[in-house]
């Protein structure tokens, strides 16, 4: 591992380092907003009510569907021969329009239970049980409100419940067409001025409607502040014993849990980052490793052609020695060893026969060819030390008929 990659390693290791101290000692955000989720252990989800509804209810079988309450109703996704009781806590409308309410009516008039609570539901589903919305507050729409919610059965608990932070409560006014078959079960006292009917129970059929509009108190916040199990108690004490209830609490839309490898590190903010982190991390490491990594080529420069200056250097040590019967005889055999390699002829005995055919296939003077031959066969007869001129006699001789 070379340098580059070890500082990479180390920068990595500390940056992580540095999240997961930091990540560690962060405390983690509260979320408070209102999502009915039995999945959600936030302040405004349902989780503790989730956990606690089989003993609230004392029903040997609970089943929880996330299907809309319309799909529920319209399949029918229940049981039509035995009755049950359905619990729908959620906020905004859930769904539930007019439609809803003529499948909900079937299902009540069959004998069945439903118990609803949400906070602003349609006026087209209240208008089906003959309700419809209360007044809204003067200048509390959007506002922060608080109401103290009480029960008209004192038998049940005659304790008050303060519930803060709820936006535009609405209330119910029932139609006088159906008043005989509409029982008042609680009411919020507003600012501690203005009395709503928010829980009323509504006869249809063999069985009956208990509607809510207070949906907040059943939250994780609400049962672990003061006494609220009480006023749930009570609530649900409305609901006849049934061997089978089925509960919808997830958020109207809300999706189902993820499938995903991952959705175990995207629910936990310190592995979601640190999974971002690795992928930058591996990003960044294969751009700067993208590069095909070889040795370094060296340079090798040509091999110089040093023939000339051998040829000096041999001809200078030629002549500071002045052996010039030597250097006569290397030249006689060079030049005779080019003949024979260029022309092919034979060069043993320089005669009449060497100069015709020399003269032949070179077309030189033949005086010239003579005049190399005789001093060549002067050379090697004659054993008298040669001087400086002779060796330029014999130069110049074989420079006239060699090119």
């Amino acid at each position: 591992m070379n340098s580059s990659l070890k500082k990479f390693g180390l920068a990595l290791l500390i940056l992580v380092t540095c999240v997961f101290f930091y990540e560690r000692g962060k405390q983690q955000p509260m979320h408070w907003s209102e999502t009915f989720n039995n999945k959600d252990k936030n302040p405004y989800g349902l989780y503790i009510f989730d956990q606690e509804a089989a003993q609230l209810l004392q029903a040997k079988k609970l089943t929880r569907f996330s299907s809309s309450v319309f799909n529920f109703l319209y399949q029918p996704d229940y049981d039509t021969v035995k009755t049950s009781n359905l619990i729908l806590i959620s906020g905004g409308y859930a769904d539930l329009d007019e439609y809803t309410a003529k499948h909900l009516k079937k299902y009540i008039a069959s004998g069945n239970t439903a118990f609803i609570a949400v906070e602003n539901p349609k006026d087209s589903f209240l208008k089906a049980f003959g309700l419809q919305n209360g007044a809204e507050i003067p200048d509390a729409f959007g506002e922060k409100t608080e109401g103290v919610l009480s029960l008209t059965n004192q038998q049940l608990t005659k304790q008050k419940f303060r519930v803060k932070n709820s936006l535009n409560p609405r209330s119910f006014e029932i139609l006088d067409s159906i008043k005989n078959n509409v029982e008042i079960l609680g009411y919020r006292l507003v600012n501690d001025s203005i009395k709503q009917v928010n829980l009323v129970r509504i006869k249809h059929g063999k069985g009956e409607l208990i509607l809510s509009s207070s949906p907040l108190i059943f939250t994780n916040y609400y049962l672990l502040n003061s006494n609220n199990h009480l006023y749930i108690e009570s609530v649900l004490s409305y609901l006849p014993l049934r061997d089978l209830t089925y509960m919808y609490v997830l958020k109207s839309g809300e999706l189902k849990e993820s499938s995903s490898l991952l959705r175990f590190i995207f629910a936990n903010p310190a592995l979601k980052w640190a999974w971002y982190f690795f992928l930058i991390g591996l990003i960044v490491f294969t751009l700067f490793t993208a590069k095909r990594r070889q040795r370094i080529i060296p340079i090798i420069p040509p091999v110089k052609n040093t023939t000339v200056a051998f040829t000096k250097t041999v001809s200078n040590l030629y002549i500071q020695s002045k052996d010039y019967n030597d250097l006569i005889h290397k030249s006689i055999i060079y030049s005779l060893e080019k003949i024979r390699r260029i022309y092919y002829i034979d060069t043993t005995v320089l005669d009449e026969k060497f100069v015709y055919h020399y003269q032949l296939k070179t077309n030189k003077d033949k005086a010239d060819i003579l005049a190399f031959v005789n001093l060549v066969n002067e050379f090697r007869r004659t054993s008298y030390l040669a001087t400086e001129e002779d060796l330029v006699r014999l130069h110049q001789a074989t420079k006239k008929i060699l090119d």
